[in-house]
């Protein structure tokens, strides 16, 4: 592998990962939201 396909492949897997934290932490303050709304 070049140097650039290795740097392509470590911000693809960062940009996965950042996207997949972020969905975690939509549903976890969306689980707050409702939680919050429903006691």
């Amino acid at each position: 592998m070049t140097i650039a396909n290795v740097a392509t492949s470590l911000l693809l897997y960062a940009l996965n990962h950042t996207e997949i934290v972020s969905v975690e932490k939509v549903v976890t303050e969306s689980r707050l939201v409702i939680g919050g709304g429903n006691e």
